[in-house]
């Protein structure tokens, strides 16, 4: 990683890649103040080099091709919030194997491969930082191994799932039907046009 700056490759710019360059860009001073270098933004994969979108990115930083962004030696850490699970699995590994630390929200693929993937972080001497992928983004997996270390843990209880609070939280205090909220959800971002994992799991 640069000294000088942390470069990103973001693979994804829905709502929440949307999200991500827009944090970015409105908190670059306290970001630098943190990390101690500027953050910057290299790279953004998307599906649709056509769509407009409601974020102010230059041109030349949007790419259709996941090459741009895996074997790009500039780019240090790439964040992931594209979804997907087998695809998205080996776009990871690729970027782990070329020395990249990787970001992700991806719960589903945390579940299924997050073993296999924090070996090869561990093969390749990098990071991987998955706090967004449990709990609604509630810092638990930090306060689980490093604030409670020497704490012995017998059990767990609560809805930790940021859609499914939500959807219980607006049920019991506007009375809205399920239906209803789980639209809202998936309007605002909170939910997946798909979101089976969320509310059955």
């Amino acid at each position: 990683m640069s000294a000088a700056e942390v470069r990103i490759g973001l693979l994804g710019l829905g709502t929440v890649g949307t999200g991500v360059v827009s944090i970015i860009s409105r908190h670059q001073e306290e970001l630098r103040h943190q990390v101690g270098c500027p953050v910057t933004i290299k790279k953004v994969l998307v599906r649709d080099m056509k769509k407009n979108r409601p974020v102010d990115l230059d041109d030349s930083l949007i790419t259709d091709q996941i090459e741009d962004v895996l074997f790009d030696q500039d780019i240090d850490v790439v964040i992931e919030v594209m979804g997907g699970v087998e695809s998205t699995k080996e776009h990871l590994l690729t970027a782990l194997r070329n020395g990249k630390h990787v970001v992700t929200a991806n719960k589903d693929l945390m579940a299924i491969y997050g073993a296999e993937i924090l070996q090869v972080a561990a093969e390749n001497n990098c990071d991987v930082y998955y706090e967004a992928s449990v709990a609604g983004g509630i810092p638990i997996l930090r306060s689980l191994t490093e604030g409670l270390a020497a704490d012995r843990i017998t059990k767990m209880m609560g809805i930790v799932n940021g859609t499914t609070n939500y959807i219980l939280t607006k049920m019991t205090q506007n009375g809205s039907s399920y239906e209803e909220v789980l639209k809202k959800a998936q309007e605002l971002g909170f939910a997946e046009s798909d979101p089976t994992a969320d509310v059955e799991a």
